[in-house]
C-alpha cells in the first residue's frame, strides 16, 4: 500500500511541475496556477501524512514489515491453522 502512496505523491509533484511549465510557456494563465497550486500542495501534504501514519501503524504491508507484532503473528497462525483444517478435515 505504501508503494502506491509514494507513487501518488510523486505524481502530485509532477503535476505541480507541469503546471509551472505550462504557465512559463503561456499555455496556462498565472491565475489558474495560483488557484491550483495550493490545492496540489494540500493533496501532497495529505498523502505525506497518510504515509507517515501508516508507517507508524502495525499494518504497513508485507514489504515494510519489521519486527512483527506478537498479536498479529498469533492471529496469522490461527488463520493458517483454520485453512489447514479446511484442507484436511480428518486431522
Amino acid at each position: 500500500m505504501l508503494h502506491f502512496l509514494y507513487i501518488a505523491r510523486g505524481s502530485a509533484a509532477e503535476v505541480r511541475a507541469q503546471l509551472y511549465i505550462a504557465t512559463d510557456i503561456g499555455y496556462l494563465e498565472s491565475s489558474t496556477l495560483e488557484r491550483l497550486n495550493p490545492e496540489i500542495k494540500i493533496i501532497s501534504a495529505m498523502l505525506y501524512n497518510l504515509i507517515e501514519s501508516i508507517k507508524r501503524s502495525k499494518f504497513q504491508g508485507s514489504k515494510f514489515k519489521k519486527n512483527e507484532d506478537p498479536e498479529i503473528k498469533e492471529f496469522t497462525k490461527y488463520l493458517s491453522d483454520i485453512v489447514e483444517k479446511g484442507k484436511n478435515p480428518n486431522s
